[in-house]
């Protein structure tokens, strides 16, 4: 998120950046998902036994699901953001 929005600030193109497919959107989603899992595991937040809970699973889907929410409003958010601070650079 800080490096999306230094380049915004600096003026550097970043569609290469947010735009994505869908398949590697669930890719990443999918990917964070596991990072999740590491710090529980690795935290000793969660005991190995309660990961295979429903609760824990729910709370697993939940972030993926708010990933990829998050990622899709980006789409929006920045080219409503470039196209004023071109806007604004130009008159």
């Amino acid at each position: 998120m800080y490096a999306i929005i230094r380049r915004m600030y600096v003026g550097i193109d970043i569609r290469d950046i947010v735009e994505n497919t869908g398949k590697e959107r669930i890719l990443s989603a999918l990917g964070f998902s596991i990072v999740i899992l590491l710090i529980d595991i690795v935290g000793n937040r969660e005991e190995l036994v309660s990961l295979l809970t429903w609760k824990y699973s729910l709370k697993v889907v939940l972030a993926v699901i708010i990933y990829l929410v998050g990622s899709y409003s980006m789409d929006r958010v920045i080219p409503i953001l470039e196209s004023q601070k071109s806007a604004s650079l130009g008159g």
